[in-house]
């Protein structure tokens, strides 16, 4: 969606029966997996409270960004009234994407992006705003790729926003169930400095439970959670 003041609240997206229960929503091809999409202005800030996105299987040789959530331009708000759940609060392999883009650099998975639009592959913002994201659990992830593909789990990139980001939980309670099977980086919350005058909060956020396989080869891993 776009413009100013959207809420998007209490949906499931994912699985095949209701509540995002049953077997899994499976998708195949050359896709890019955008589950909630919102583009802001320079109004009222639009909303996203109350969500669930799970039980997604995702194979994708597409080299974009991959984002359950992802975000370009103005403010927005994200659980600060009630909280999202992108994967699972509990358990393994809630979201499972594999990325056969091969050895290409800029491929990244995120459950949220917080990002731009994309001009020549990097994020750039053409409208301010202060993003919110509070309160949110994200867990249940696995992510693979044979060649090369980065997990930021949490990922603000727009030089013209202010971002608030505290009381998250990245990473449910299940031993290892944030698993990493790619070559490359690992972040649980990753982002830009922003310009001149913006200054970011990022606090009270809890990120455990991580198995990260790195494989060797393309570039030197730098695991960041």
């Amino acid at each position: 969606t776009s413009g100013n003041g959207t809420v998007v609240s209490g949906n499931y997206i994912g699985g095949q029966a209701g509540n995002a229960g049953g077997s899994a929503m499976t998708i195949t091809g050359k896709g890019v997996l955008q589950a909630i999409r919102i583009t802001g202005g320079s109004g009222t800030a639009n909303s996203i409270q109350g969500n669930t996105i799970a039980n997604i299987a995702f194979t994708s040789s597409s080299v974009s960004i991959q984002s359950l959530i992802y975000h370009s331009d103005g403010s927005l708000n994200i659980g600060t009234i009630t909280g999202n759940t992108i994967g699972s609060n509990s358990g393994t392999g809630s979201i499972i994407y594999t990325s056969t883009a091969g050895l290409v650099a800029n491929s990244l998975f995120s459950a949220i992006f917080l990002g731009g639009t994309v001009i020549a592959g990097v994020p750039e913002a053409t409208i301010g705003g202060t993003v919110n994201f509070q309160n949110n659990t994200i867990g249940g992830f696995t992510v693979n790729s044979a060649d090369s593909c980065q997990l930021r789990v949490v990922d603000f990139e727009q030089s013209l926003c202010t971002y608030v980001i505290s009381g998250n939980t990245i990473g449910n309670s299940t031993a290892n169930n944030m698993v990493n099977n790619t070559k490359l980086t690992t972040f649980g919350i990753t982002g830009f400095a922003g310009g001149a005058g913006i200054t970011h909060t990022i606090s009270n956020n809890i990120i455990q439970n991580f198995q990260i396989n790195n494989t060797g080869g393309a570039g030197s891993p730098k695991n960041q959670v």
